[in-house]
Parts: C-alpha cells; sequence; structure tokens
C-alpha cells in the first residue's frame, strides 16, 4: 500500500514539477511511466494489472492516440508470442519434447560435465520446438529430475542440474528469435527499427547468443564442479524412454508442423510472410481435426494474458515516446509525445562518443543499472531502449545497435533471481532445486559475460556485417 501511493506522489510530482522542454502530453506520459515503473519495481500488485492500467491511462489522459497506445495488438509480433505459447503446449501435451530429451540423454551423457552440457543443448534444440523458455524449461526438468534420480545426485549436484536447465536457458535464449518470442519480440518493436526476420535475428544474434551460453556452461562447470564419481542408471533412463512407446500420430503431426513452421522461419525472406503469422499458421494446423488434432479449447490456458498486456504496455511507453507526427489532414498529432529524446538529453552525455566500443560500453552499462534497480527485463527494455535509440539517433547509428546491445545486457544478465524470470521460476524444491544463494553465485560473473560479448563479440560481428 505504501509503495502505491509512493508511485502516484512521484507522478503527481512530475505533473507539477518545472520540467523545461517537455511538452504537456509528455509531461503526463512521463508521470504515467513513473507510477508504473514504481509499482513494477516494488511489485504493489500484478505486473500485469499495472500494464493495463498504463495501457488505459495513456489513452485516457491523452497522451498519444489509442491506435498507437494499443498498435502492438495489430502487430504480428505480438501474434508470434501467442502462437510460440501455443505451440509448445503441443510439443509439450504430445510428449514429443520428452521422447526428444531422452534419445539424446540416452546416447551422449557419460558423466557429470556431459549432464550440464546436455541441458544447454536440449535447451537450445527444443528452441527450435517451443518457442517459450518457461515451457521448455519446466519439460527439459521433468526429464532431468528422472536423471537425478538415476544418477543419485545430492541436491547441492541436483540443484547444479536445475540451474543449467533455467538460468542456462537466459543466454541461450538469445540465439534464435523464437527462443524467447516474448522478450525477443520486444528488443525490436521500437520506433524506426526495421525488425529482422527470423533468419535476419540468427545472422545479428547467433554468434553473440552462442559465446554467451557457452560461457555461462563453462562457468558453472568452474563455480559447481561435479561430484568424484558419477554413475548414471543407464537401465533406469532407458526403462523411462521406452514407456513413451513408438512414435505416436500426435507426435508425429506435432513433428510434422512444427517444420512446417521452421521452413517458414528460414525461408521468411523469399516468402514475405511475417514470422508471427507463419506460427500462427502452425498452431492452427496443430488444432485442425485430422491434420492436427493435438491443440483443443484447454490448451488457450497456456497463453499467459498477462504476459501479452505486459508486452503491449512495454511497447506502448517506446511508441508513444517517440517524435510528434502531424497529420496533414487534421493537423492533430498522430505520433508520439518526445519523451524519449527528452530522457535521452536528460540522463545521458550532450554527445554520442565517437568509439563504438565506448558507446556499446555505455549503452550496456545504463541498461544493466537500470534492470537492476527495476527488477524487471521488460520492464528495462521499455524505458532505456527507446531513450538509448533516441541518444543515438544524432549520430546516424542504425537504431537496432541501441536496441540490441540494450536486449543483451539485460536478456542475459541477472544477480538475485527476481531480475530474471528464467531464474526466478526455477528456485526451490518441485522446480529447479536451487537456491537464491547459487542463482547468485553464478548471476555475479555473467556481469562480466556481458561486457564480453558485447564488447569482443558484438561491435566486432556487427561492424563486420556492415550494421555498425
Amino acid at each position: 500500500m505504501l509503495w502505491g501511493v509512493a508511485g502516484f506522489a512521484a507522478g503527481a510530482a512530475i505533473l507539477f514539477a518545472p520540467l523545461a522542454g517537455l511538452a504537456p502530453e509528455g509531461r503526463r506520459g512521463l508521470a504515467c511511466t513513473v507510477v508504473a515503473v514504481v509499482w513494477w519495481a516494488a511489485r504493489v500488485m500484478p505486473a500485469g494489472y499495472t500494464a493495463l492500467g498504463l495501457l488505459v491511462a495513456l489513452t485516457v489522459l491523452q497522451v498519444a492516440p489509442a491506435p498507437l497506445v494499443f498498435g502492438m495488438f495489430t502487430s504480428p509480433l505480438l501474434y508470434l508470442v501467442v502462437g510460440g505459447y501455443l505451440l509448445a503446449a503441443a510439443v509439450t501435451a504430445s510428449g514429443l519434447g520428452r521422447r526428444i530429451a531422452y534419445a539424446w540423454l540416452g546416447r551422449w551423457v557419460t558423466g557429470y560435465r556431459s549432464l550440464i552440457v546436455s541441458c544447454y543443448v536440449l535447451t537450445f534444440l527444443l528452441s527450435f520446438l517451443i518457442p517459450q523458455p518457461w515451457p521448455r524449461a519446466f519439460l527439459l526438468m521433468g526429464v532431468m529430475a528422472v536423471v537425478i534420480g538415476a544418477a543419485g545426485l545430492s541436491r547441492e549436484h541436483g540443484a547444479a542440474v536445475g540451474l543449467a536447465v533455467f538460468a542456462g536457458s537466459a543466454p541461450i535464449s538469445m540465439i534464435l528469435l523464437t527462443g524467447d518470442s516474448a522478450i525477443n519480440v520486444l528488443a525490436t518493436s521500437q520506433p524506426g527499427i526495421e525488425a529482422p526476420g527470423w533468419l535476419g535475428w540468427l545472422r545479428l544474434m547467433g554468434v553473440p547468443g552462442v559465446v554467451a551460453s557457452v560461457l555461462c556452461c563453462v562457468l558453472q562447470l568452474r563455480l559447481f564442479p561435479g561430484p568424484v564419481n558419477f554413475r548414471l542408471d543407464r537401465e533406469r533412463v532407458r526403462r523411462e524412454a521406452v514407456a513413451l512407446g513408438s512414435l505416436a500420430p500426435a507426435e508425429a503431426r506435432t513433428l510434422g508442423w512444427l517444420a512446417v513452421a521452421t521452413i517458414g522461419w528460414l525461408t521468411g525472406p523469399w516468402h514475405g510472410i511475417h514470422p508471427g503469422w507463419v506460427t500462427v499458421l502452425a498452431a492452427l494446423g496443430l488444432a485442425l481435426p485430422g491434420l492436427g488434432g493435438v491443440l483443443g479449447p484447454l490448451h488457450w490456458r497456456q497463453v499467459p494474458m498477462e504476459t501479452l498486456i505486459f508486452l503491449a504496455a512495454a511497447v506502448a511507453l517506446g511508441r508513444t515516446g517517440g517524435p510528434p507526427e502531424i497529420s496533414a489532414a487534421t493537423g492533430l498529432n498522430v505520433g508520439g509525445t518526445g519523451l524519449n529524446a527528452w530522457l535521452a538529453a536528460q540522463l545521458l552525455p550532450a554527445a554520442v562518443p565517437g568509439n563504438p566500443f565506448l558507446l556499446a560500453a555505455l549503452i550496456a552499462a545504463v541498461a544493466m543499472l537500470l534492470h537492476l534497480a527495476l527488477g524487471s527485463v521488460v520492464a528495462a527494455m521499455s524505458i532505456a531502449t527507446p531513450a538509448l535509440i533516441a541518444f543515438t539517433a544524432p549520430a546516424g547509428i542504425n537504431p537496432l545497435v541501441p536496441a540490441l546491445i540494450t536486449y543483451t545486457a539485460v536478456a542475459c544478465h541477472w544477480l538475485l533471481p527476481f531480475h530474471h524470470m528464467n531464474v526466478l521460476v526455477g528456485i526451490g524444491e518441485g522446480n529447479g532445486g536451487y537456491t537464491q544463494r547459487e542463482a547468485l553465485r553464478l548471476g555475479v560473473p555473467m556481469t562480466a559475460v556481458v561486457f564480453v560479448v558485447v564488447l569482443a563479440v558484438e561491435v566486432p560481428w556487427w561492424m563486420w556485417l556492415g550494421l555498425l
């Protein structure tokens, strides 16, 4: 209750503060943003309710036109998220994901190190089939629980396996656009960005994502060494795999429609259909009687409305803060408030660093500090990305550069579990089995990993590609 009042008080103070150079609608937008950020950070109520209130406030207070505020709902990017959850539901319900996991483990796991590495590899392989990290992690953890029991691992070593499944999903989700169709979509949905397709994302983020994942895995193996003697009861794992039986019709149909989706994602530059629509079409195919029949009415429950509203609100903050656009027909502003450029002018240096490495370090540091303060990947990206794009615009820098550096700085970084939902959902027995202390132990050196990936990988890679 106290933080709720504090958020309103901070918003009211913005309305009456002497903020030179900010238009009235920008002032109202900033006030709404401050209230939402305080409420998100303090967890005054579930994030989706705060996000819904923000969308309504931006419209009712005439911060920007409703089509701009709610524009995410007409974007194929939102339906990439919806389709991603439905595909995840199909892979889980059909049993296809468990079959793939057991097939890999039975062949490749010979020791503790190969078990940890397998968590990372399987997470990547399953990201082709399940475009959401949480369903992917819980499915994989169900298989790993059997392996932990079959190997007789202690709580400590079992927790390290859980950490590999849940925390490891953070950097791995960077590799593919469908690795995390929620925050990956948010990264490229800001004003002025021509969103890359599935192959375009892989071209830009594949190498940085792989490097971040490898470094995270190496760190974990160094920080959480395995038992002296590791013996996997392969017969128990084999029994679990045999219990699945032969490939079921539902699995075959799921695999077929996922192949269609993957081909559609890969060939996007030729057919021009957005990955979001490809994902939705594959999900619809899985619901068709006869041709699909895997998805039914109950699977809609696995599409989290709260995530969609939260994502729409985060995108609205960036879009409504964009530059004004006066309609020739009406003479009214149908664009943004100019808040993003105003915030950049107030909070960032007056000049954009000419050295690309210095600029990248500045962007990463600002994004990480904001992330640590807000405690939410989506909230940090929704505030930092538009401002950093506005900051770099006068230098003629492609807006994808600050957007993707900001994304990298928050998407594969955490200190405490609440800084990243991928890490938070795995806390405790019955989930990943690890504690806050173990998550912090891996999260601290991930700070260095972020700067290594940004400065030693992304900047040279993008310079070579001609993006920077």
